[in-house]
């Protein structure tokens, strides 16, 4: 990878070659008809932008969980030569996002070495580098840090060592939710609105695409994307256990 790494987390509880980047790339993309991950977006594939946001923050430690389109993934990364990130073959990525999510944890468990895991989604299309480095500036030893959008904690987020067991027995198709709404743990909240939006068909990207050079994400809502999204700008900086999200 070209792209250096924007920071150095001097004021954060990890330093970034602690933490393991997941790009969740697993599901079927039913509603897209067809495999959004490898759709061209300004001269990139979805899902290398998505790794290449990641790179600029975890560098050299970025990992792919493929599921569904996994053979489709490999075979393009090789005839691209886009080389250098492993991609964790889910076999059972139709279980839901928990179960690949844990099948990600667990294959970094074996691998050891880190002390925290940040987990986004391929296709969260408005995320940028400056988004997910909030996240360990955010981060307090054992808790998790994560994004909040459209009144609700959501992906991306950061999860220290004490969570991993937890997130390698996730199941169903609610991703890490559980973990992000306890209340045993705290959970410390960043405002994030560029990470409302994901790809789920064909007409959002066109939608995307077509935005004019110099929109900003916020004027939008991901629904449709007309109107903007109510943020609460009193999670930037509070832990905020009793929110629900």
């Amino acid at each position: 990878m070209s792209a250096a790494p924007i920071s150095t987390y001097s004021s954060s509880t990890f330093s970034s070659s602690a933490i393991a980047t997941l790009v969740m790339a697993a599901g079927e993309s039913s509603r897209f008809e067809g495999c959004k991950l490898l759709a061209p977006v300004n001269g990139k594939l979805l899902l290398w932008r998505s790794i290449e946001t990641a790179q600029q923050v975890t560098p050299g430690e970025v990992f792919v969980v493929t599921g569904a389109w996994h053979q489709q993934i490999a075979d393009t990364f090789t005839a691209k030569q886009l080389n250098g990130v492993p991609l964790i073959y889910h076999p059972h990525w139709h279980e839901g996002l928990g179960s690949s999510i844990a099948a990600g944890v667990r294959e970094l468990k074996r691998r050891g070495g880190y002390d925290a895991i940040l987990i986004l989604l391929a296709d969260q299309i408005a995320l940028t580098a400056d988004d997910l480095t909030v996240l360990p500036l955010n981060a307090t030893a054992g808790g998790i840090s994560c994004a909040y959008y459209a009144d609700r904690r959501g992906v991306p987020a950061l999860f220290g060592r004490d969570h991993f067991d937890a997130l390698s027995r996730l199941s169903g198709d609610k991703g890490a939710q559980q973990l992000l709404r306890a209340t045993d743990a705290p959970v410390r909240a960043v405002a994030m609105p560029n990470a409302a939006f994901d790809i789920d068909t064909q007409q959002m990207l066109m939608d995307w695409l077509l935005m004019p050079t110099g929109s900003d994400s916020r004027d939008l809502s991901p629904e449709g994307w007309p109107h903007p999204q109510p943020i609460n700008p009193a999670v930037n900086h509070a832990n905020d256990r009793g929110q629900q999200s």
